[in-house]
């Protein structure tokens, strides 16, 4: 996949942390991830997500939610991006 484009001007935003979800042995898991660094949010109305020929899984899964040759809102930029992944606890 490629973003290509231009940017506008960005302005300072906070970390975001988030959550993910897995599966294992037939349960399902939730990990919280903490994220920080130094951030930039930018509207994004110059860039375009392109998928290309792959077959890989990844690519395949954005052209199944309908992404190739879509243009995002919005987009953040860290040149100092850490995160920690905690361990999976199960939900029911």
């Amino acid at each position: 996949m490629r973003l290509s484009g231009k940017l506008n001007l960005g302005i300072k935003a906070p970390a975001l942390s988030g959550a993910t979800y897995s599966h294992l042995n037939d349960k399902i898991l939730r990990s919280s991830v903490n994220a920080r660094g130094d951030y930039k949010a930018y509207l994004a109305h110059q860039l375009q997500l392109t998928i290309g020929d792959s077959q890989h899984n990844m690519a395949e899964n954005l052209r199944t939610l309908g992404l190739d040759n879509s243009r995002p809102i919005a987009v953040l930029s860290s040149h100092n991006f850490q995160s920690r992944l905690s361990d999976g606890a199960e939900i029911n």
